[in-house]
């Protein structure tokens, strides 16, 4: 070690860049010296958390961002310099030191800050963390497997009052004394530092001594470490910490900061699985104004982009000091959210947006979001995206969850102040810097209770602690009269709480529960202080076992470090990131950002129960939150009271649902109700929609949809849009009058059909029968029940198959019959008309087999057609739809010309049978009575021919419901004609008048018959 003739003195006071050091520079024992421009910069860092970003407003918002940031900065540097001259009158007061070996620094916070005072009322789980150190020192040090024998630990722990500027001045003086070639360096209370480099390092009463450090561990927050981890990076001392969680200190930028907590991206994933589970859509997020906060939303923010699964819409901010008037304005436009309705122009800086190149601070992370100032009443938000956005607060009143994500105070005043302005009925989240306070930091006068449901997500309480517990009380028995300082406040401290109304306080100050005590000072940090111990130890054991052949023991292909005489703190940097051991809280890993590679936590439920007098909290664990199970959530939603939601003074809970077996379930939380049924929604931006009602014609059936869907031209929808329901038919209905009727005259045509072939069979073999010609007979009844059958296809709604089977099948039964009433009467004619016959026609329609064949012959060419017209041009339905009212089908005979050919050579076929049919008929009008059918088949012709002069027109000029019913009669009405006409007479004669179905009636009208021929005759009936 290199002997300097004097000792050299460093001014410890903070410097700008521009000043210089009393001596001529600065040496590391490292082989890269420390420049001057290095310490000049590292000095200019030291206590300031600086904030530079390139905003893409312009120079005007950068300039106003500094003369904020140093106005704060100075005012934070004055409170601290008074104190810390004070303070340094006693100079073990702030500071406990254990020798050994290797010595590292602690840095703790033992007090607490108020308005006037960085250090003022005292900070009893501060005490348990520092007890924590030296509990793991005193455990390292006895264990053989950790250490080499003759290598023990020490420490030199420091009181930092959760103040930065002093966190920062006492990682300066280790700084001074680890990277100089100093034994130790003095500093006297005008904070003038002296590297002693020869003689002794023994303190007197007006100086305070720091020992070279391996690395510093300590339970800070992050606000605190912040500006710690930028110095530390710089003169590359690693900091092993217990509470601060910032994601912001996982940058590779802080390349010598590591910890055994878990950081809160791990926080974020958990409250977001709790959103996800109970599907929640949206949320507020209220952050403290620093780099935990900050940071913590954004981590959050970020797992809603990347799951979609919910928003947050709002953010607010609650400053570090002086929040009050903060709050009210927070809790007012949280109560009043459904009133906002302004527009709020926001800044948005997205990290991969700040140009790095430009930032003149290559120490510090070039990111920071910062709020807008003197926005008292309303509420800022902040989204990142790459662009300057203008959002609109929903007009709402359905955000029913709220994260808070803030520090203890913070958040308990949070809660305080929406007690005070009626808040109520909200379910609240909290991150751990808040969730693991004890039951009692929160008031039970302040009707917290009325707030909601109030969640936590917490580090989980360690069980297996119990050596700890008992070197608690091995201190606790100790003679207090030579305990350090720090001991003698936790008493006085404990004695004001417990027995500030005690007759004997000394009495009652012995007679505190030793439980109590020990409670006071564990807290949830205690486990993770311990293995920032232990992951020093097993780094610094990993460099005592290094070998250069042994790769599992040098860091990045290295050579061994140096551990004699000292150990160089930078190189311990570098075998922390591959320390791995089994720790208070699990196996403890760390990655490459030096954060531990496993997370859990615990989900408490802060129970408040009402009494008639009084109000009490429990802590209740009632879910846990494991990054290694595939199903990383678990909750016991049965016990969380979530009716307590409709005591609230608030009726905002009217969500509040309940499942099939009625048990309370969680209310949603949505920026607007999600639009129902009926409706759709407009998104208005990244989480907001407004609701509009469906247009008429279309339907939403389910929930959130964002488009309605339209109803098919034969629907409309009802009056709440919810339903497409079919439009009116306006086709014959089967229950119609008409229809009724129709089926009616049917059913008794085809009752009459059916008797007349019953006594046409039965008396077949009578005079009347026989003269009738079966064949012809019964293909005519064949006939006209198919026109019965073809009337009742009518009252059908239409469809494709039966128009086009309907009206090509009414002209083949037309056909039908007047092809067998023709044949029927010509075969009457010629036979009393022997004489002016050809004989072959004779004998071609006397014979039964011919004259089916004659039948079958002149129908075919009509089933031709028929078959022809169905096949290449069929008919088809139409829809004719009056919007909103009504749809009528009807059949339409063609689409094309070969349609109407088709048709019109059908009907004209049908009307010529019929002309034919006529025409002998009037011929054969002077034959018998029993056989002269002429008279009555005229007639039936002529009813067919009206019938179809009535139904061609109606067919083709007019279209509404009557058209079937019309149609339907005209086939009946052709039906009952040649029923009543041709078979009617006959069957009265064989019912009513037997007497003439005889073989004598029959010769004696014959006589008759051939009398009058001869007397009359002239050479044709005619």
């Amino acid at each position: 070690m290199r002997t300097l003739s004097s000792p050299r003195v460093y001014d410890s006071r903070i410097k700008s860049p521009g000043d210089t050091y009393n001596a001529g520079g600065l040496t590391k024992l490292a082989k890269d010296p420390l420049t001057l421009e290095q310490v000049a910069s590292i000095q200019s860092y030291v206590g300031l958390q600086l904030v530079k970003g390139y905003l893409f407003c312009g120079e005007k918002w950068l300039k106003m961002l500094e003369h904020d940031y140093n106005r704060s900065a100075v005012t934070s540097t004055r409170s601290y310099r008074a104190h810390f001259s004070h303070a340094n009158h006693a100079p073990n007061y702030y500071r406990l030191y254990q020798p050994g070996d290797i010595i590292i620094g602690g840095l703790a916070r033992l007090h607490r800050e108020n308005l006037s005072n960085p250090c003022a009322s005292f900070y009893t789980p501060g005490l348990g963390r520092v007890q924590a150190m030296i509990y793991a020192v005193n455990k390292i040090n006895a264990d053989p497997h950790i250490l080499p024998p003759n290598v023990t630990l020490g420490l030199d722990i420091r009181d930092f009052c959760q103040d930065p500027i002093k966190a920062a001045r006492h990682a300066y003086i280790f700084a001074l004394a680890s990277n100089l070639n100093c034994a130790c360096v003095k500093c006297t209370p005008d904070q003038r530092c002296t590297c002693i480099t020869y003689g002794t390092c023994e303190a007197s009463m007006n100086e305070s001594v720091s020992y070279p450090i391996a690395a510093i561990v300590g339970a800070l927050t992050s606000r605190a470490a912040l500006p710690l981890a930028n110095f530390l990076q710089a003169v590359r001392i690693p900091l092993v910490d217990a509470s601060a969680t910032s994601e912001e200190l996982s940058s590779p930028l802080y390349k010598t900061f590591f910890r055994t907590i878990p950081p809160d991206v791990n926080q974020a994933k958990a409250v977001a699985d709790i959103i996800d589970l109970y599907q929640w859509r949206y949320v507020a997020a209220v952050a403290v104004e620093d780099s935990y906060g900050r940071h913590g939303v954004r981590a959050l923010d970020r797992e809603s982009q990347e799951r979609g699964t919910f928003c947050i819409e709002v953010l607010g901010f609650i400053h570090i000091s002086n929040y009050a008037w903060r709050l009210r304005s927070i809790v007012s436009v949280l109560k009043n959210r459904s009133s906002i309705k302004v527009r709020i122009p926001m800044l948005v800086i997205r990290a991969s947006n700040v140009h790095r190149k430009r930032v003149n601070f290559p120490l510090l992370k070039p990111t920071v979001l910062r709020a807008i100032s003197n926005m008292s009443s309303l509420l800022v938000q902040f989204h990142y995206c790459r662009r300057i956005c203008i959002l609109q607060g929903p007009n709402t009143n359905d955000l029913q969850v709220i994260i808070v994500w803030s520090h203890a105070f913070q958040g308990r005043d949070l809660l305080i102040e929406a007690a005070r302005q009626g808040l109520t009925g909200r379910v609240w989240i909290f991150s751990e810097a808040f969730a693991m306070v004890k039951p009692e930091f929160l008031p039970s006068n302040a009707g917290i209770e009325t707030t909601g449901i109030h969640l936590g997500v917490q580090l989980p309480r360690i069980s297996s602690l119990a050596g700890y517990r008992d070197f608690l009380e091995a201190k606790l028995k100790q003679d207090r009269s030579t305990a350090h300082p720090w001991w003698h406040e936790f008493w006085d401290h404990m004695t004001n709480e417990y027995c500030s109304t005690a007759a004997n306080m000394r009495e009652c100050s012995n007679n505190i529960s030793a439980d109590i005590l020990i409670e006071s000072m564990m807290d949830e940090f205690v486990p993770y202080v311990i293995d920032t111990v232990y992951a020093v130890a097993h780094a610094l054991n990993s460099m005592h076992q290094c070998k250069a052949s042994d790769s599992d023991h040098v860091p990045h292909g290295k050579g061994c470090p140096e551990v004699d005489p000292v150990v160089k703190p930078f190189e311990v940097a570098q075998y922390l990131r591959h320390v791995s051991f089994e720790g208070s809280t699990g196996h403890v890993t760390l990655d490459e950002n030096g954060d531990p590679k496993h997370a859990f936590y615990d989900i408490g439920y802060f129970d408040f129960r009402l009494s008639n007098t009084s109000v009490t909290l429990k802590k209740v664990l009632v879910g846990s939150w494991d990054k290694k199970r595939n199903d990383k959530i678990y909750m016991n939603t049965s016990s969380i009271s979530w009716q307590k939601l409709h005591n609230s003074k608030d009726e905002v809970a009217e969500g509040l649902r309940k499942d099939a077996l009625g048990r309370d379930i969680p209310p949603s939380s949505e920026c607007v109700a999600e639009c129902k049924p009926g409706e759709w929604k407009a998104v208005t931006n990244h989480c907001c929609w407004k609701c509009f009602k469906c247009p008429d014609g279309s339907i939403s059936v389910t929930y959130g949809v964002t488009n309605c869907t339209e109803c098919t031209v034969t629907q409309a929808s009802n009056s709440q849009r919810t339903l497409c329901i079919d439009l009116q038919v306006l086709n014959i209905q089967w229950t119609n009058f008409s229809a009724v009727a129709l089926q009616v005259l049917i059913a008794v045509g085809l009752g009459l059909v059916i008797v007349t072939c019953y006594h046409f069979i039965r008396h077949r073999m009578s005079p009347i029968v026989k003269a009738s010609n079966k064949i012809y007979s019964f293909v005519l009844l064949l006939g006209i029940a198919l026109g019965f059958a073809v009337a009742l296809l009518y009252i059908f709604v239409p469809s494709d198959t039966l128009c086009s089977i309907l009206k090509p099948v009414r002209f083949v039964i037309y056909t039908l019959v007047c092809s067998a009433l023709f044949l029927k009467t010509m075969q009457i004619v010629h036979a009393f008309n022997v004489s002016r016959i050809k004989n072959w026609i004779g004998v071609f329609i006397c014979s039964t087999k011919r004259q089916v064949l004659a039948l079958l012959a002149v129908l075919s060419i009509q089933v031709l057609l028929a078959a022809v017209w169905i096949v290449f041009d069929p008919p088809y339905v139409h829809r004719t739809i009056a919007p909103k009212s009504h749809v009528l089908y009807t059949c339409k005979p063609y689409k094309h010309v070969i349609g109407q050919v088709l048709e019109n050579l059908m009907l004209a076929y049908v009307l010529s049978m019929a002309a034919l049919c006529t025409y002998y008929a009037f011929r054969a009008r002077n034959l018998p009575a029993n056989f002269n059918e002429a008279k009555y088949i005229s007639f039936s012709l002529y009813i067919f021919l009206l019938s179809w002069i009535v139904y061609q027109p109606i067919d083709y000029a007019l279209e509404g419901w009557y058209v079937a019913v019309l149609s339907a009669a005209t086939i009946l009405l052709s039906s009952y004609g040649l029923l009543g006409c041709v078979f009617a007479p006959k069957i009265f004669i064989i019912v009513f008048r037997p007497n003439k179905n005889t073989a004598e009636f029959v010769r004696t009208e014959l006589r008759n018959k051939s009398c009058n021929h001869s007397s009359h005759y002239s050479g044709s009936p005619v």
